[in-house]
């Protein structure tokens, strides 16, 4: 399983929002939105109700150059206790949470404690096949299966305001919903 796939699902189910700098005709305009403009500058992540105190102190006016526009983000974010994180730092606080799910998984698929999962991949499959569609390989479904874990983690992480215990958000997120 990729990894990578897996920290991107997480990051994105954190339901963060971006503040960020573009340009524009030559000047830079500030902003915040769930998914940034492509060409944007900068981009800071936040909570989305902090990002709408963020935007709501933001200056509605132009800038000169890109770290003008940036550096009147951090300052707006510091102004009010906004916690601004990078993408580097949010892929890298959620790789480690990822691995442990993953391994986690790992470990119960192998150890015979997920036969319920197993029992709902052979009901699909063959609901798919009487159906006369097409029904996804073993391996595919549970690379799937990992990413809506991997989902509901970062979901329930996110709720606790990540402070809760990992062992007790993995065993809230596997328990059947």
């Amino acid at each position: 399983m990729n990894s990578d796939r897996l920290v991107r699902a997480y990051v994105r189910a954190l339901d963060l929002t971006a503040s960020y700098a573009i340009a524009s005709r030559g000047l830079y305009r500030v902003g915040c939105a769930k998914t940034p403009p492509a060409h944007a500058g900068f981009v800071a992540w936040c909570k989305g109700p902090s990002a709408e105190m963020l935007l709501s102190v933001l200056p509605q006016r132009q800038f000169r150059d890109i770290i003008e526009a940036q550096d009147t983000i951090i300052r707006a974010a510091r102004t009010i206790g906004v916690d601004l994180q990078s993408e580097a730092e949010l892929h890298a606080a959620a790789a480690p949470v990822v691995d442990r799910v993953s391994r986690e998984f790992e470990r119960q698929l192998r150890g015979g404690q997920l036969r319920d999962l197993n029992r709902r991949y052979r009901e699909d499959r063959l609901a798919r096949v009487a159906e006369g569609k097409g029904a996804p390989s073993y391996s595919a479904w549970i690379a799937n299966q990992r990413v809506a874990l991997v989902k509901r983690v970062a979901q329930l992480a996110g709720t606790s305001g990540m402070r809760a215990r990992l062992d007790d958000v993995i065993a809230a997120a596997a328990a059947p919903a």
